[in-house]
């Protein structure tokens, strides 16, 4: 019996020996695992740290960009705003100019008219002329 019992407390040792071995290259694994996947996680996060001061880097340049856009928009408005009080001036100075020859072409309607009258009452001064003349001989 009392081998038995050595026997049997030979056994248990190995059995927990196995089972300490066991024990230890599973959580050898459980860290290699979690090792690997610490890993893993860690190098996603890099590459989306990277991935996001690209990113930052390309607002940062759009950024400017579209604030130059906006300053040139802003000079070609005023450019335009400076076009268009020319072209009021302009069409002032039609306006002015267009009344002015209308004026111009008004007078030279009466004068042209005066005119005639006069040509027509020297023509007629004429035939009284040459009628007193005509009369007269």
């Amino acid at each position: 019996e009392l081998q038995a019992a050595e026997k049997r407390a030979q056994e248990r040792l190995e059995f927990e020996n196995q089972i300490t071995k066991i024990q230890t290259m599973l959580e050898f694994a459980r860290s290699r695992d979690t090792a690997g996947h610490v890993e893993q996680v860690e190098k996603e996060v890099l590459n989306l740290e990277e991935a996001l001061q690209k990113c930052q880097k390309n607002e940062k340049k759009y950024r400017k960009v579209i604030e130059d856009l906006q300053h040139e928009i802003a000079e070609i408005k005023d450019r335009l705003l400076d076009q268009k009080k020319k072209i009021e001036y302009q069409e002032r100075d039609i306006s002015e100019c267009t009344k002015r020859a209308a004026q111009l072409n008004k007078d030279y309607n009466e004068q042209r008219k005066r005119l005639q009258l006069i040509d027509s009452d020297i023509e007629k001064l004429r035939m009284d002329r040459h009628n007193y003349f005509r009369t007269a001989k």
